[in-house]
Formats: structure tokens, sequence, C-alpha cells
């Protein structure tokens, strides 16, 4: 393996650390860590076996030794006991976890029938926990020096401080609306790890759902021969009786949560112009980490979050002096005048209606889980017209049931537009690519579990001029694997995620500057002297269009040296184009001047030579064979 690359057990060793050292949130008490310390410890050797392999030839040996049985009993023991955790950590008498149990458990059968659906259906039960490690990694290790995991955003938008200069809002109202936002962000992240668990695991529950039609195509495919027309076809609707609850569930993905002034602020303005009231002084100089210690304690004690009686404490005030008392009345004004509201984003709402009319997996799971976990009752949903707003503790708990909820449902958005790497959601969509070393799959004609796809290593990059991230990702894609097909299917979904020269007026933290993301063959032949061939593609993507590329290179015979190819590309939506070179332009005398990838892959084969352009040209058929395949079972 090389230097860097992720794999499953260094993962869990990695978990079962911070679990020890009790640097998981949700997981602090000793009998909590001994018990998923247990299970963790029992699948390490379980899943060594499946990594290294036995015998002479390891690569074909890996998966066949594998236990499947006992990774699966052990992968989803650890699965139950995590999500437990996290969910009474958010809610202590959450309800409906038995039946997210249940449900497990029957997704789990179920997709022993959809091994024999697809030429090479993969695991999505262990996959889900592999996309939870993943994530802690990322946060942990890989962007330990970036302050992210400390100051993830929320989807909390404090619209006071953002339109201060605008409206000439009074200075007093908007450091109180900074404190509050401050205590609702603080309060939101003691939840992070429990939030960031129950979306990973959760992520992929809809996805038998999703299947439903491919096994009724292959039982009409059979039933057919019998000339059965009338066939009744399994499947399911969300008919009226669903519809409440479907509105509830896309309102709450879709909202925004702002901090608002009330329209009358003629009390704040008096306070905020009186040069003898000190209540803004006071406010300026409150200790954040007093207040902290305050927070911490109400979230400990489970006590109402109240932004008064936190800057009360925290300021010591007490009611019996005149000038205490005075203080406390001002906080009380300004409580009343900075409100919390609930906007749809209407952008977010119509990607959400259009992922349940497609019946994507990932908004399936978000409505399985808010329709059976009881954590989700505690939801407030109103509308920017009520005059009240939100109080400070439900503004919590529609923050972390909102971002559960959107971030399971956007990970399989057809286009998710993003631009920036700093909350949970970003993390979601990351970690579920990158988890391509550790899915299991079935071929239909061996009937036996093969390790999948690629080996990977990934690191994100702070800009040392900025906040920006540069993410590099480099795939081993293992030698029984079509590279070209795996780079388009990688090149395609990373352009539907990712839009990096979309960045809105308001820019926030940890803009994503670059991507670059090689596939590369592997064999056991890549030795200096061998003569194996061996490949490696290579995407840009910039923040500025025109810098996009796509790059080629072979290596022939095991030669360091090898052909190096490099165009620029141009992408509409999901549809990648090249610009041929001048050359090329004229070869093609009077065609597209833009090209597929599969027309640049053709033009790079003309370069090779022997065994290395027949494993090319037979990669190319493939795909176009699997394209046409693909296009005649729609």
């Amino acid at each position: 393996m090389a230097e860097g690359q992720m794999k499953v057990t260094k993962l869990l060793e990695d978990y079962v650390g911070w679990v020890n050292t009790g640097d998981i949130q949700f997981l602090q008490e000793p009998k909590q860590q001994k018990e998923v310390s247990k299970w963790i410890n029992e699948l390490i050797p379980i899943m060594e076996a499946l990594e290294n392999g036995n015998g002479e030839n390891k690569e074909k040996q890996k998966g066949r030794e594998y236990n499947w049985h006992a990774a699966h009993k052990n992968g989803r023991e650890l699965w139950e006991i995590l999500a437990k955790y996290a969910l009474r950590d958010i809610e202590p008498t959450s309800k409906g976890n038995s039946t997210l149990y249940n449900f497990l458990s029957a997704a789990t059968e179920f997709e022993d029938v959809l091994y024999g659906l697809e030429p090479f259906y993969r695991d999505h039960t262990l996959h889900s926990l592999w996309v939870y490690l993943i994530g802690e990694y990322i946060l942990r290790e890989k962007l330990k020096d970036t302050g992210i995991r400390e100051k993830l955003e929320w989807y909390l938008f404090n619209d006071i401080k953002e339109d201060e200069a605008k409206y000439s809002y009074p200075d007093v109202l908007v450091k109180y609306s900074d404190i509050k936002a401050t205590i609702i962000t603080k309060a939101v992240t003691r939840y992070r790890d429990a939030i960031w668990c129950i979306m990973a695991l959760c992520h992929d529950l809809g996805y038998s759902l999703e299947k439903l039609s491919t096994l009724n195509d292959k039982v009409t495919a059979v039933l057919e021969f019998f000339d059965i027309s009338d066939l009744e076809r399994t499947g399911y609707s969300l008919d009226i009786e669903h519809q409440y609850l479907v509105s509830q569930c896309l309102e709450l993905m879709a909202m925004d949560v702002r901090i608002v002034p009330d329209e009358d602020l003629s009390e704040v303005e008096k306070m905020d112009n009186d040069p003898q009231n000190e209540t803004k002084n006071r406010l300026d100089g409150i200790d954040n980490g007093k207040l902290e210690k305050e927070l911490e304690k109400v979230i400990q004690e489970r006590t109402i979050l109240d932004t008064t009686e936190l800057i009360k404490a925290t300021l010591h005030l007490d009611d019996t002096l005149d000038e205490d008392n005075k203080t406390l009345k001002d906080v009380r004004e300004l409580d009343k005048k900075t409100l919390i509201k609930c906007y749809r984003d209407d952008s977010t709402y119509w990607r959400l209606c259009r992922a349940l009319e497609k019946k994507q997996h990932g908004i399936l799971s978000s409505y399985l889980i808010y329709k059976i976990l009881g954590i989700f009752a505690d939801a407030t949903v109103r509308g920017p017209a009520e005059e009240w707003g939100l109080d400070d503790d439900e503004v919590v708990e529609n923050i972390i049931r909102g971002d559960i909820l959107f971030a399971i449902a956007q990970h399989e958005f057809d286009f998710a537009h993003i631009s920036e790497f700093n909350s949970l959601a970003d993390v979601l969509i990351l970690a579920d690519e990158l988890e391509e070393f550790s899915r299991f799959g079935r071929p239909l004609q061996s009937r036996e579990y093969y390790p999948t796809m690629a080996d990977v290593k990934v690191d994100l990059t702070p800009d040392p001029n900025n906040e920006d991230i540069m993410l590099n990702i480099t795939y081993d894609v293992k030698k029984d694997h079509n590279l070209i097909r795996f780079f388009i299917r990688k090149t395609e979904r990373l352009c539907r995620i990712y839009s990096l020269n979309e960045r809105g007026e308001k820019r926030r933290n940890y803009g994503i500057k670059q991507i670059i993301m090689k596939a590369r063959s592997k064999s056991d032949d890549n030795k200096q002297g061998s003569r194996k061939p061996t490949f490696e593609l290579t995407i840009k993507l910039n923040r500025k269009a025109t810098e996009n590329e796509v790059g080629f290179q072979a290596y022939e015979f095991g030669s360091p040296k090898g052909d190096i190819s490099n165009c620029e590309i141009i992408l509409y939506d999901d549809k990648i184009c090249y610009v041929p070179s001048d050359g090329e332009k004229e070869e093609s005398k009077g065609e597209s001047e833009e090209k597929t990838l599969i027309d640049w892959f053709e033009e790079r084969k003309k370069k090779l030579r022997g065994e290395a352009r027949k494993i090319w040209s037979d990669w190319i058929t493939e795909y176009e064979e699997s394209l046409k395949k693909s296009e005649g079972e729609k």
C-alpha cells in the first residue's frame, strides 16, 4: 500500500484511539467507550484478512478469504451502538431507535437480493460505517491545522450584523445579535460528532427502494415468456396521507435560520444613544471563556437555552442591584428585538422536490429517518410571518435536525453546486466519493466477493495566503477494472458536485480553489524493468473556468518516462468537452471544435503501441458498449 492511502483497519485503529481518549463528544462515559472499543477490536482482524490476503497470490485471495458474515455481523453491531449513543446525545429520550435498527436488518437482508440484479453490485451496509470513519479522519487529521472542525457552518445567518451598515442598526443591537449567534453556533457544535454520526450512518438507508425498478425489470424479463401482460409491479407511491409529513420534512431541510431585527427599534435606539448607558460596554466586556462554561452547564443539565440567562450568569448580574437590574432590563429588551426566524430557501426547496420526484435514495433516506425517529418530532417549522420567531433552544433543535436531513438528501442531488468546504454536508459528499477502497462486490459470473475499485489517497491543503482549500485525490484503480470507465464516472460526478467558479458575493470561509483528481491503473507488475504498461489520467478543476484541464500519461513497458498530453476542458452541466489542439483541428476538417472525453481518449490511442494500445482500446470498447446497453435499458 502506498504511503498515505486510506484503509479500513487504520481508520478503525485511529477511531478507537479517539474513543479511548474521550475525543468523541457522544462517547464520554467509560461504559460507552468500552462497548464501542470491543466491537471495533473484533472487527479489525476480520478486515485485516480482507486487506492483506493469504497465500502466494494475495491480490486474488483478498475478498475470498473474507468472512463476509462475520464482517456484517460485527459491522452492524457497531453501526447500531454508534447510532444509539449519537441519538441519545442529541435527545436522551430518543424514541424509534429500535425501528431504525429493524429497518437496517431488513435492508441488509434485501441487499442479498440486489447482488443478483446487477453485474457488479456493491455493499451499502458497511459502506456507511466506513464513510463515517473517513469523515472523522478528514476532520481530525487532514484538516486539523485549518480549524474547520471548530468553525463549521450551520446554516445560521446573522442578518443584523451582515446588514449593519446598510440599515444603520444600533451598535448595541449588532453586539447582542453577535453574542446570540455565537451562543447558538457553539450550542450546535457541542453535538457536532453526533450529528456527523447520524448523517453518515443513515445516508444510504433508502438505497434499496431506489433499486425496485431494476427488480421489476428482471421479473418482467422472465414473465414475458409466459405472455403475462398484466404484471403488478413492486413499488410504492407517496399518497395524500403522506403529504403532511413530506411537506414538513421538505420545509425543515430547505430552512435557513436567520437572526433579524424587530420592526420597532425605538427603545434600542434610545439605549444606544444614551452616553450614560453601560449595557453596550458590559456586553463588549463579556469573557467568552466564561460564556462557554455557562453554556456547557446548560447543555449538561439539559436546561432551556436562553441568551439572556447566559449573559446574566456570565456577567454575574444581580437583580437586587440597581445598575445590574438596569442592564438586565436592557438585555431582555434587546432579546425581544433580536428575532430568529425561519425562511425557506426556494432554490434548495426546488432541488429537494426534484430529488423526491425522481425518488433518489438520498432524500428517501432523509424521509425515512424523519418518519421513524422521535428526535424529529421536536423540530419547529414556522414561517417568517409569525411575529415572535423561535426561542433559542428551538433554534438549536431545528439546526441539528435540518442539517442531518439536508446533508443526507443533498449527497445524491443531480447538481450540488458546491464551491466551499465548510459544513458536514460537504464532508459527507467527499467521504462518500472517497469510499472506493473497501466496498466489496460480487460479480455474477463468479459469485465470489472481491475488493472493488481503487485504493485512495486524499489531501486537503490550505492556501497559505487565505482560507481557501486545495483538494487532491488519487485513485489507484484495481487491475481488473476499466480505468477509462472509472475516470469518466468520477470526473462526471466531480463536475456534478462542484462548481468552483459559482461562488456568491457573500463569500464564506474555506472556498475550494482547486480540485485535482488522478486515476492510475494498478498492477502487481508495475516495477522497474517490467513490460506491463500503466496509465495515469488527471482532471484539474479551478476557480477560473479557463484553467480546467484533463491530462493523460502512459508508461509503456515499465519506463519511468511516458507520453504526456494535456488539454483544456469546458463544462456544460455534466457534459464535459475538450478543446482540440491546432493539429487535431486540422485533421478534423470542419468537425465540431468541442469533443467529448471519449473522443480525446481515442486521440490518445493513436500514440500508443503494442500491449498498451490493446489495453487502452479494450477499455474504450467496453465503455462504449456499456453506454449502449444502459441507453437500451432506458
